[in-house]
């Protein structure tokens, strides 16, 4: 029996990213504020080329704009079989691949909450790579999926939802370990 389930989840903006829209606003109105200088500049010298800096203006402004709303980010899982794909979607406009586990050759996949497999998630001993794509960790829910790739072992934490759950077990029931079921 094929197994299909898509979900995407809205990644909540943390403080590093307010730092980050707050640095490009203000870089903004830096630029605004020395472009305006050079109006004034230009006026005095009675060289008239105010309409490029007002251009200039509204580049500048547009160039924010589009750097702030790809801060935006969402993640969308897909389970076809035992292949779990993860994309990344930024402002809603592109989309970049993130990775691939074949859930058939995984190591281990649990809930971060289980106790009973607390010791494998704070085992970092090894990890290559440990790959974040939740949405909001604080709503709990948050898997970890351990496997071998490019020669070393990863570490991918994500938010399935329960369709997503179910097909992963049935993809490798040995692996995957759904928190709430006995051991």
């Amino acid at each position: 029996m094929d197994v299909f389930a898509e979900y995407m989840v809205k990644r909540k903006k943390e403080a590093k990213d307010y730092a980050i829209i707050a640095a490009i606003v203000i870089a903004g109105i830096i630029l605004t504020v020395a472009c305006f200088f050079v109006i004034m500049f230009l006026v005095l010298s009675k060289i008239n080329i105010a309409g490029v800096a007002f251009v200039v203006i509204a580049a500048v402004w547009y160039g924010a704009y589009l750097l702030i709303h790809m801060r935006n980010l969402e993640y969308e899982y897909i389970l076809t079989n035992s292949d779990l794909d993860v994309d990344k979607i930024v402002a809603r406009r592109g989309r970049r691949h993130v990775e691939d586990v074949d859930l058939k050759e995984i190591l281990i996949c649990a809930c971060t909450e289980d106790n009973a497999f607390a010791h494998e998630y704070k085992n970092t001993e090894g990890l290559s790579k440990i790959i974040d794509v939740t949405g909001d960790k604080a709503n709990g829910g948050v898997y970890f999926i351990d496997y071998n790739a490019d020669g070393g072992r990863r570490r991918l934490l994500f938010q399935p939802s329960k369709k997503m759950r179910d097909g992963m077990k049935k993809a490798n029931s040995r692996c995957v370990h759904i928190f709430g079921e006995e051991v």
